[in-house]
Formats: structure tokens, sequence, C-alpha cells
């Protein structure tokens, strides 16, 4: 099955490149118009699965314990080999997370994904050639299983936040995220957890040492009760929390959750207007 599921992946690889390549020449001339591409994009975004509400996916974590693996732009863009700012391409990264949105057999753990939406008003030029260079093969990414929502760590209310507290409320957390990054674990947001141990990583490239610290995770998480793992280690996280709730380890992949708190309680500025750095 695996073999398989690798074959599919090179050939779905080496498709792409060729597909980008011409992409990229018609984007250069400018063909198609603004109005073909936004045609096109109302027709691909229709095609991609159906994805959980935040509600829905924040009542799995806290009441039936799942764990989520998130998928954003940057996961998929390393799916299709391709370099973000925070982690070098990596073919073996990209493998795991394929397997992971095509995978069945983990009931444990929800797949976060983000889908285009259209109607929040006018893309940018970055968003519109993403999306027509990328739509069709991010949909071969995906099966008929149930997806949930990525976005839980990024778009939230109040009350939704606060529910997602529950999740940690009263338990003992390993904290994994990179070293001085600006993924704060002494944040208000955790104040109500009951004993934490923090597990560092690079801040960026963190794939290059995920051996290394899921074992020291798995090492950590023997010597407590209940544990509950919260990464922030980039697109290496989605792996970690899939991999973990296989062993029966709850794990959240929530990257950017304490940034959603200051936004929504203290109006801070979006993650990407901010420092890589805590001070």
């Amino acid at each position: 099955m695996k073999l398989k599921l690798y074959y599919l992946f090179i050939v779905n690889l080496i498709f792409y490149s060729l597909e980008r390549f011409f992409f990229k020449i018609r984007w250069i001339f400018n063909y198609p118009s603004d109005e073909k591409v936004m045609d096109s994009l109302h027709y691909y975004a229709k095609l991609y699965p159906k994805m959980e509400s935040i509600e829905d996916t924040i009542e799995e974590i806290v009441n039936n314990r799942k764990s989520i693996s998130r998928f954003g732009d940057g996961e998929y863009s390393l799916v299709l080999y391709r370099n973000i700012s925070f982690q070098t391409k990596s073919l073996s990264l990209a493998f795991r997370m394929f397997e992971i949105l095509k995978e069945k057999s983990n009931p444990n753990c929800l797949v976060g994904i983000i889908v285009p939406v259209l109607n929040q008003g006018p893309l940018g030029q970055y968003s519109l050639r993403y999306l027509y260079e990328n739509n069709i093969h991010i949909l071969r990414m995906f099966t008929n299983k149930k997806y949930y929502s990525a976005r839980i760590s990024r778009e939230m209310t109040k009350e939704s936040v606060v529910k997602l507290q529950n999740a940690w409320l009263n338990r003992n957390v390993i904290f994994v995220s990179g070293k001085n990054s600006r993924f704060d674990v002494n944040h208000k947001i955790f104040d109500g957890v009951k004993a934490k141990v923090s597990i560092w990583t690079l801040p960026v490239n963190a794939w290059s040492e995920y051996q290394k610290v899921l074992n020291e995770v798995i090492s950590e998480s023997k010597k407590i009760d209940d544990p509950l793992v919260i990464c922030s280690i980039g697109p290496t996280a989605t792996v970690m929390a899939y991999d973990l709730s296989s062993i029966g380890i709850q794990c959240l992949d929530l990257g950017h959750i304490t940034n959603c708190y200051d936004r929504v309680f203290e109006n801070a500025a979006k993650p990407e207007d901010l420092s890589l750095e805590i001070k």
C-alpha cells in the first residue's frame, strides 16, 4: 500500500513540475485574463472536500480528545516540493504529509485543511497566481474522508478560544516549539495547565531534527500522567501530531494559537506582521 502511495506521489510531483512550468509562461504573457482566472478558481473551489466548522473541530479535540494535523498553503507547497520561508523542501517531509492527507487508518487524528474562500473581497496577485497554478494539484492530495478546519489557531472568536482552552485545562502538557520562536509557552492562554514541560527544536527547518525530537517527546510522555502535546514547529508539527496520535498520545498542531488569542482579546497584529522571535 505504501509503495503504491509513493508511486502516486512521485507521478503527481513530475506532472506538477511540468504543468507549473507552462502555467508560469502563460502568466508572464498575461494569459489568461483575470476574468478567466477567477472563473477557474470558482470552478475548482467547488471541488474541494467538505471541511467541518471550527466549532465542530474544537468539539472533537475537547470532548473526544482527538489530535489534529493542520494543512495550509505552506504545507500544500511542501507536498508539491516547494520551499517555504521557514522550511526547506524535503522529499521525505513531502511524502509524509501526502500520506497523511490520503491515509484513512488513524481515527485518533483529525486532518485540518483550508479551502479557497472567494466571497470575502478581492484576492491579491500572489493568491490569484498561487491558486491558479496549484488548485488542480492540491485537489489530487485529497480523498473522500472527512476533513476538519485548519483555521482553529488563526480565525476564532472569543468564545471558541475559551472553549479550546478546555483541551489543556488541568492537563500535563508537553510543549514542542522552536528555540526563541515567537510561540510563548508561558502565554496566558495556557494558564490553566496542571504542569508543563518544554522541548525545544530549531525555529527553522525543524524537520531535520524530527526523529530526535519525536523520541524525546515519547520519552517525556512516559513520565507523566495523561499527557497532552502542543506543537508549534511549522509543518513538522503536522507529521508529529499524526505520529503521536497513532500511538495513543493526544497532540495538537496549534502553530499560531498564542497570536490568535492576542488578536481576539487584545487586537494584536497578524503573525505575518510580527518578528519571528519573542521579546
